[in-house]
């Protein structure tokens, strides 16, 4: 294996099991690695949370490096540009009330393979 084939992940957890830290190493740039397309789907859940966030299943058919959302609605998601491997599950946390909708139309996911 070379530096191209090869992702590191280094998670801390408390004692009690609790992640503290999740962090992706590189060994070389991104562009260097060696990745393979992946189909990235996504549904928006149409309930809201009781804060006020809104649930994304997300899920890859393989590895995906730096999985990025953007969207037109005024709000963060609780995590981006992050590796996904399987399907999970992201908030999208609105500033605003009411973004539904714009959240719907303009969702938009891309990942680090899209560029390669």
């Amino acid at each position: 294996l070379s530096a191209a084939d090869v992702v590191l992940v280094a998670e801390a957890q408390w004692a009690n099991g609790q992640i503290a830290n999740h962090n992706v190493l590189l060994l070389t740039a991104p562009k260097n690695l060696h990745v393979q397309p992946a189909q990235i789907t996504f549904r928006i859940s149409p309930s809201v949370n009781p804060d006020g966030s809104y649930d994304i299943d997300v899920t890859a058919s393989k590895v995906a490096l730096f999985v990025v959302f953007t969207t037109l609605a005024e709000g963060r998601f609780s995590d981006n540009a992050f590796l996904l491997s399987g399907s999970r599950t992201i908030q999208f946390i609105p500033f605003l009330p009411n973004q539904f909708r714009s959240l719907q139309n303009s969702l938009r996911v891309e990942h680090l393979a899209t560029y390669l």
